[in-house]
């Protein structure tokens, strides 16, 4: 396995521990333990930051320059524009709370917690198409 095959994979197992957390985070507000619900929320978001940063946006320098086929570097593109959308609005929404124990900071966002997590679900397919496209023999996108 080459270095670039690891860095991707780690990145999909990390990207899979966001979306764990994620769960986990709904679940603590379905049990009204929004608090809890915050934190978690505020973990994903800040671990899938470093993701961006440290594994995503190189990546995608990559792939923008390189020579691929048309359906990869459209996908890669939505990819790219729906991601960082959900990632501007997860980090609206996290630090507009601050850790406040008082629910009337997040009540408003409610909306835009919806639209971040339909964003980052259409990001996160797309993510897997261009995993499965480039490090597995599964998805030959021509």
């Amino acid at each position: 396995m080459d270095i670039y095959t690891l860095i991707a994979t780690a990145n999909f197992f990390l990207q899979i521990v966001v979306l764990m957390l994620l769960f986990v985070g709904v679940w603590f507000k379905m049990r009204k333990k929004f608090r809890q619900h915050g934190i978690t929320m505020l973990s994903a978001v800040v671990l899938h930051t470093v993701a961006i940063f440290a594994i995503m946006i190189p990546a995608f320098i990559v792939i923008s320059l390189g020579d691929f086929p048309l359906a990869i570097s459209t996908i890669t593109a939505v990819h790219g524009v729906l991601g960082l959308t959900a990632e501007v609005l997860g980090l609206w929404i996290v630090v507009s709370w601050r850790l406040r124990s008082s629910l009337r900071y997040c009540a408003p966002k409610k909306r835009w917690m919806l639209l971040t997590v339909i964003l980052w679900s259409a990001a996160l397919i797309m993510g897997v198409v261009i995993y499965l496209h480039f490090y597995t023999p599964l998805l030959p996108l021509q």
